[in-house]
């Protein structure tokens, strides 16, 4: 099959597996997500039609495909955009604060999350607790759109994907000199 109807099963078959409730399970131990990982790769490098041990990066950079814990980062900040529009239903909107709602001056931290102080190891593996570690972790001038959700989503994407846009940095690398 030619790579663009490869791509077009891959976007259709497997992708929405690996979307579906990924804010909630998609920061699961390494240990759990290593398979998925992995899985991911496999289907990336059936894609393009590259060999099993060709470089991902590259290979998702070329696709425009996110990896499997970059969709979890935007699944997350697509939470955090909504909480900070007013579109987020009240449940989530309540463990997730905003530092506008405490803050009273405008400052370089203003579109940062407030994130509780918890103590234990469960409650750091809470969503709420994630959420704002990965908002907080984006540039500023992502937190500070005011465009759409869908232009939002784009820039992200964007964001992400000019990180896999790297040389190998691999001495003598074998997929790399052949």
């Amino acid at each position: 099959m030619p790579k663009h109807t490869l791509l077009t099963l891959y976007t259709s078959l497997v992708l929405p597996h690996f979307q579906y409730a990924i804010s909630v399970w998609g920061d699961s131990p390494q240990s759990h997500m290593k398979r998925l990982v992995i899985l991911q790769k496999k289907a990336v490098r059936v894609v393009t039609k590259s060999s099993y041990n060709c470089h991902t990066n590259p290979l998702f950079y070329n696709s425009k495909l996110l990896k499997i814990n970059d969709l979890h980062k935007i699944s997350c900040c697509k939470l955090m955009f909504h909480k900070i529009k007013g579109t987020l239903p009240l449940y989530h909107s309540n463990k997730l604060m905003h530092n506008n709602e405490i803050a009273l001056r405008n400052t370089r931290q203003s579109s940062n999350v407030h994130i509780k102080v918890v103590h234990n190891n469960l409650e750091k593996q809470a969503i709420n607790y994630k959420v704002g570690h990965i908002w907080n972790s984006l540039p500023i001038h992502l937190k500070a759109s005011n465009k759409s959700i869908h232009t939002f989503t784009k820039h992200l994407k964007r964001n992400f994907l000019s990180l896999y846009n790297v040389p190998c940095t691999i001495r003598n690398c074998f997929n790399c000199t052949s």
